[in-house]
């Protein structure tokens, strides 16, 4: 976990960042996963307005890829992009276009992550006392991010991406075969899908870019938070 401040138009905010990380995606023929590979991860992003309400959920693989928003009703309509939907599709999964919280104050974000692909496939809302009865409750124990950077390794310690060459910046041991194979040659990345750190890119080795194509690569950094909002239509 991690916490960031950013102002935008109508105010300062904070945001929440949770990063997961599996062993891998596994190989299918059927249902075909481009995303197979190892070491792979996912963010999710809370942001919280002023009054430490959430205005907007923020979902992406550590790649960059499955770029995700999913406002709150705590959200001013200004900072929308034109012609929100309800509804969305989000790379073949169906999404809510807004999630309501206003009504009750001790509803929770429930999100559903998909076996095997680890895709975003369901965002609600819920409260704890209607928490479905065939699922157990496990406290995840919380670490910093910058934990990842100095990893026990025996008697001393590690970082989990790489700290020089041309992977600098990249989890170790991560790779994407398909998606390298089948967008590196037009993406103009040959690490397109690698799972990456997330930060300064000065500091990091590399951006942490939300759009495939090679003009927007600085554009749709998600570092400078306010500016990757504008960069997808939002005006928080």
């Amino acid at each position: 976990t991690e916490q960031s401040e950013f102002k935008g138009r109508h105010g300062h905010y904070t945001n929440l960042i949770y990063r997961l990380h599996f062993s891998r995606v596994p190989f299918r023929a059927w249902p075909f996963s481009l995303t197979y590979g190892r070491n792979v991860g996912l963010f999710i992003i809370v942001t919280l307005n002023e009054a430490k309400q959430p205005v907007l959920l923020t979902t992406v693989h550590s790649c960059g890829c499955y770029l995700a928003f999913i406002p709150t009703d705590h959200l001013i309509e200004s900072a929308y992009p034109a012609n929100w939907p309800q509804q969305q599709t989000v790379f073949g999964e169906r999404l809510p276009g807004r999630l309501a919280l206003k009504s009750d104050p001790g509803k929770r974000i429930l999100i559903d992550i998909k076996d095997g692909s680890h895709r975003i496939h369901g965002i609600s809302v819920i409260n704890d006392a209607n928490l479905p009865s065939d699922r157990s409750i496990h406290a995840l124990r919380l670490a910093p991010i910058s934990a990842l950077r100095s990893l026990p390794l025996g008697e001393k310690t590690t970082s989990m991406f790489e700290q020089s060459g041309p992977r600098k910046g990249y989890v170790k041991g991560s790779y994407k075969p398909f998606e390298g194979l089948l967008m590196g040659w037009w993406a103009l990345d040959a690490l397109v899908g690698v799972d990456k750190d997330y930060g300064d890119p000065a500091k990091t080795g590399t951006i942490f870019y939300t759009s495939l194509k090679p003009w927007n690569r600085q554009a749709s950094n998600m570092w400078p938070f306010t500016d990757f909002l504008e960069f997808w239509g939002w005006s928080l």
